[in-house]
Order: structure tokens, then C-alpha cells, then sequence
């Protein structure tokens, strides 16, 4: 699954030779954090903990010049181009280093999406992908345009129109 329920399943962080298996027991992760990029706060959705640090997805997409990269992340070189790194648009998993991760406060007051919210957005988008779906093939007559019968009658209808113009510019 892709977008916000990508972190539910087995993937392997950019800057880790392993794959993380996130630990649907431990009630700490998911949490919303940050990571401080110098003057930036880019936020992130820490999934789990491992030896190293904190297996984080950027959430926001933003270059980080390599000068503002936290202290003591792992793979740091490869995970520059042309001397920044490019969150989101090459960079979304990253083991970052506990101590460059902070939980400010604020980001945790307010209104906050709940799973049940989550769950019941997730089921209307599959519901509406299918009357979508549905509603195509109703248009189209539940034949498919593209199909050989399509193909065929245009290819008549083409060989029709030659015979007909060579037959009135032919006399």
C-alpha cells in the first residue's frame, strides 16, 4: 500500500542494509516527530526503534543542504545529490539517530485523526474507486473501446471510405 499506509508493512529504509519489520505491539510508534535540519523542522513519522536510532518517513517534501543534516546519520553521503538531500522525491524512509529526533510538545495539541477515522476514510476511497469504476464501464456500455471488435469495425469503416473515394475521384 502507498501513501499513508505504506509504514504498515516490511520496507528497508533508505540509509539501512536490512529490512525494519514494524512492531504492531509497541503502543509508542507510530508518533509524529521532527527532525532538525538546521533552521527547518522537517517532520516525520517515526514507525519503530532499532539499535541505531529511530526508523523515521519524511512527511514533508524539502531539500536539506548536507551542512544541515543531523549528526551521526548513517549513509549520509549516499544519500546526497548535488551536496542536499531530496526528502520525499528520493528520501522517504530513514534510520535516524535518537538523539536527532525531537516530540515537540505543540505538535500534539489540537485536533488529531484517530484510527477509526483513518479506517473509515480508507473504506469510502475503496468504495468510491469502485462505483468510479462501475460508472466507466456504464458509460461505455460495459464494452471495452479498445478491444479487437473496436479495432476491427474502425479498420472497416476506414477500408469503406477509401473504396468510396476511389470510386467518385476514379471516374
Amino acid at each position: 500500500m502507498l501513501g499513508q499506509f505504506g509504514g504498515v508493512k516490511p520496507f528497508c529504509p533508505d540509509n539501512m542494509n536490512r529490512l525494519f519489520v514494524p512492531d504492531a505491539t509497541d503502543g509508542r510508534f507510530p508518533a509524529l516527530a521532527c527532525m532538525p535540519c538546521g533552521t527547518q523542522q522537517v517532520p516525520v513519522l517515526v514507525h519503530g526503534e532499532v539499535p541505531e536510532g529511530y526508523v523515521c518517513e519524511v512527511l514533508e517534501e524539502c531539500r536539506v543542504p548536507a551542512s544541515d543534516l543531523p549528526r551521526g546519520l548513517v549513509g549520509r553521503d549516499s544519500l546526497l545529490v548535488n551536496g542536499s538531500v531530496p526528502f520525499v522525491s528520493m528520501c522517504t524512509f530513514l534510520m535516524v539517530p535518537v538523539a536527532a529526533i525531537e516530540f515537540p510538545e505543540e505538535w500534539y495539541t489540537g485536533i488529531r485523526t484517530s484510527n477509526t477515522q483513518l479506517i473509515s476514510d480508507f473504506e469510502y476511497y475503496l468504495a468510491e474507486l469502485g462505483r468510479s469504476d462501475r460508472a466507466k464501464q456504464d458509460v461505455q456500455g460495459g464494452k471495452d473501446p479498445g478491444g479487437i471488435a473496436g479495432v476491427f469495425w474502425a479498420c472497416a469503416g476506414f477500408m469503406a471510405f477509401i473504396i468510396l473515394l476511389m470510386v467518385l475521384y476514379g471516374t
